[in-house]
């Protein structure tokens, strides 16, 4: 079984990607600094998806190209799992 691995920043520019997930992936890839000027300026995206038959959200894009995702949403800022884009499904900004 071929897994599709593609690094979380190859999405930011894919046009067939959703919207809510390329624009939180544009904002939270930044480098730091750019990010926390975003956030100091009220534009700190949420994202939240399926996984598992389960709604998550996701709270961290890693340099390796996975993302960290949580079922505790907003109340603990860290993620209980790291997961593949492909992975993911039904992404949305609500829960």
């Amino acid at each position: 079984m071929l897994i599709d691995i593609r690094h979380c920043d190859s999405y930011i520019h894919d046009p067939s990607a959703p919207m809510q997930l390329r624009w939180w992936l544009f904002v939270h890839r930044l480098p730091a600094q750019d990010y926390y000027l975003c956030r100091q300026n009220q534009v700190d995206p949420q994202l939240f998806a399926t996984f598992e038959r389960e709604r998550v959200q996701i709270v961290m894009a890693s340099r390796g190209g996975d993302v960290g995702i949580s079922n505790d949403f907003g109340v603990n800022p860290g993620y209980t799992r790291r997961a593949a884009i492909t992975e993911l499904s039904e992404f949305s900004d609500k829960p």
